[in-house]
């Protein structure tokens, strides 16, 4: 999974629609499923296992299959610890960011 740098993470957050959580603990229980409806990238969870079915839900621009998608995301989904890009579909992008404590 490509990395991104600091000040990449900073544009992408602040250009693209999404969601702030507080706790990086909310991120590794959830699946990739329950991220796309949290940041907006689909508006329900059938949305997201059909999107994931097809092959075109992606974290982090890594595409990924139904089983990934419905296990939980994990801290290894965090872009330096702060960010998880949530793609649906050719161009719908989100961002969930985790807030500063």
């Amino acid at each position: 999974m490509p990395v991104l740098k600091e000040l990449q993470l900073g544009v992408i957050a602040g250009s693209i629609p999404g969601a702030v959580v507080e706790s990086q603990e909310l991120l590794s229980k959830h699946s990739l499923i329950d991220l796309a409806v949290l940041s907006g990238a689909c508006t329900s969870k059938s949305e997201a296992k059909r999107l994931a079915k097809a092959g075109g839900l992606s974290l982090n621009g890594a595409k990924t299959d139904l089983k990934r998608a419905l296990a939980p995301a994990g801290d290894e989904a965090l872009q330096g610890g702060k960010v998880v890009i949530v793609g649906a579909g050719k161009s719908r992008r989100h961002v969930i960011t985790v807030a500063s404590l």
